[in-house]
C-alpha cells in the first residue's frame, strides 16, 4: 500500500494552491465547494519519511457537504478534497445525497482509501452504500439499525466502531501507554489479545524491541489491522518491518537470496544448544534472534521441548540458511501441534468457500455452495486472516467486498459447528 511521498507532497501542495472556486466537476458537483481547502493539513515533514495510508470501513454518523467532511462510527474524521474520487458503483454519488439519506433515517456505510494527516483521514477514494442494500448479505448484514437524522446529517446506523487496515512508519513508541504513534498522528494501542508479528530484519518480539530499533536509527514500518476511533486505533494484529532492512551485497545492493523452506516433525530438542532434531535426522539451529511466529501453538523453544518430551507431535515450519558451522540456522519459524494427535479434532470436517450471506442474530454464515457455518464466538476466528469479527464479514459483504472462509468443526443438522474459522478478502 506504499505510495510515493513525493506524489503525496505534490498532491497536498496542489491543494493549498486551490481557491474556493470550482467548475462543478469532481466529488462536490452540485454542492458548495469546501470553503477552506487551504486549511487542509500539509504533508509530513522531511524528518519522517513516508506517510500512513489505509482503508477504513464504517457507518457514516454525520456529513457536512459544504466543508467536505464526514464523521464515521467511532468518531473517525474524514476530509474529502477536490481530488477525492467518489466511486459511482455505490448508492450515492455526492455528499448531499448521503446527508439526505441519513436525515431520512437510512444507515449508510462507506469504504475509504486515504492517508493520515494531522488526525484526519484525507480521502483519496470513497464508496457509499445503503446498509442492507446487498441482496446476498442476509439478515443483520450491517449489524446496525437506522436512527433519526438530525439537521447536520447525523443519525445513521448504531454501530459504534469502524475497522481499519493502516500501513505507515512508526514515529514513536510509548512503553507505559503500550502504544505506537504512526506518521500522520495515529496512535495505535497494543493489548494482551493483539497478535504481534515482525519480519526477520526487525526481529521484534515486543514494543521494547521496536523502541530500541527506532533509537538505533532504523526506520520501522507498522501494518495495523483493528478498530479505529477518533483518539486512535486498537490493534487486533500488528506487524513491524524494517524499511530497507536487508543486508547489502558486494555491489552495494540489497541481497535477494531466498532462505530455504523446511517443514518437518520434531524428534528431539536440545534446549541448551538450541538445536532441534527432525524426524528425517536433520538438525536445525534456532538462532537466539530467530523470529518465532506468535500465531503458532508454541511461542518458545522451551514450550516445544516440553511438548515433545510429553509425547506430543510438533511440526516446525522454518526459513533456514547454512551458517559458518555447517548447520541449518533458523531465521524464522512457526511451531504447530500435529492435527493427527489422538483426541485432537477427531471427526471434524473442513469447509472452504465464498461467503454469500451472514446472519448476525443466529451467528451463521453461508457459502456459495450452500454450506452453513455456525460461529459461536469471534474468539475462534483466526487472526492471521483479513477479517476478525462476524459483524465485519457482514460489513464487507454489504460493501460488495468478496470474503472467503475456511472453517473446521463438527457437522450437525444445523450446520458446521466451527471450532476454528478464518476469513480473508481477495
Amino acid at each position: 500500500m506504499h505510495r510515493s511521498p513525493i506524489l503525496l507532497t505534490a498532491l497536498m501542495a496542489a491543494l493549498v494552491s486551490i481557491g474556493t472556486a470550482c467548475d462543478g466537476a469532481g466529488p462536490f458537483a452540485g454542492e458548495a465547494t469546501p470553503s477552506d481547502p487551504a486549511g487542509l493539513p500539509g504533508p509530513a515533514g522531511p524528518a519522517l519519511a513516508g506517510t500512513a495510508e489505509g482503508k477504513v470501513l464504517g457507518h457514516v454518523k454525520s456529513v457536512d457537504p459544504s466543508k467536505g467532511t464526514l464523521t464515521l462510527a467511532g468518531d473517525v474524521r474524514l476530509q474529502l478534497t477536490l481530488f477525492t474520487e467518489i466511486d459511482k458503483s455505490g448508492d450515492f454519488d455526492t455528499l448531499a445525497e448521503v446527508r439526505a439519506a441519513l436525515e431520512a433515517g437510512t444507515p449508510v456505510l462507506c469504504d475509504v482509501d486515504g492517508f493520515l494527516e494531522g488526525g484526519l483521514l484525507i480521502v483519496l477514494k470513497i464508496r457509499f452504500v445503503k446498509d442492507g442494500s446487498c441482496d446476498s448479505c442476509g439478515s443483520g448484514s450491517g449489524g446496525s439499525s437506522g436512527g433519526s437524522g438530525g439537521s447536520d446529517g447525523s443519525g445513521g446506523g448504531s454501530s459504534g466502531r469502524s475497522t481499519a487496515v493502516i500501513d505507515g512508519h512508526v514515529q514513536n513508541v510509548d512503553l507505559a501507554d503500550k502504544s505506537v504513534t504512526l506518521v500522520g498522528g495515529l496512535k495505535v494501542r497494543i493489548h494482551s489479545g493483539t497478535e504481534f508479528q515482525s519480519d526477520e530484519h526487525c526481529g521484534c518480539q515486543n514494543l521494547d524491541d521496536v523502541k530500541k530499533k527506532l533509537d538505533a536509527g532504523f526506520t520501522v514500518n507498522a501494518d495495523v489491522r483493528g478498530a479505529i476511533e477518533n483518539e486512535g486505533a486498537t490493534a487486533i494484529r500488528i506487524r513491524f518491518e524494517i524499511v530497507g532492512g536487508g543486508k547489502e551485497d558486494d555491489d552495494g545492493g540489497e541481497e535477494d537470496d531466498e532462505p530455504e523452506k523446511v517443514k518437518s516433525l520434531i524428534l528431539a530438542v536440545d534446549l541448551s544448544a538450541r538445536i532441534v532434531t527432525l524426524d528425517n535426522g536433520k538438525k536445525l539451529k534456532i538462532a537466539s534472534d530467530a523470529v518465532i511466529e506468535v500465531d503458532g501453538h508454541f511461542r518458545t523453544l522451551a514450550e516445544v521441548k516440553a511438548a515433545v518430551d510429553a509425547g506430543i507431535k510438533v511440526w516446525i515450519e522454518a526459513d533456514v540458511k547454512l551458517n559458518l558451522e555447517g548447520l541449518l540456522e533458523v531465521t524464522r519459524c512457526r511451531f504447530e501441534k500435529d492435527d493427527e494427535d489422538p483426541g485432537d479434532d477427531d471427526g471434524e470436517e473442513l469447509i472452504a468457500g465464498i461467503v454469500i450471506k451472514v446472519d448476525l442474530l443466529a451467528r451463521t454464515c453461508r457459502t456459495s455452495d450452500g454450506k452453513l457455518i455456525r460461529i459461536a464466538s469471534d474468539s475462534i476466528i483466526d487472526l492471521s486472516g483479513d477479517v476478525f469479527t462476524l459483524a465485519d464479514v457482514a460489513l464487507h459483504l454489504t460493501l460488495g467486498i468478496r470474503v472467503r472462509v475456511e472453517a473446521k468443526g463438527t457437522p450437525s443438522a444445523s450446520g458446521l459447528l466451527a471450532s476454528k474459522v478464518k476469513f480473508w478478502t481477495d
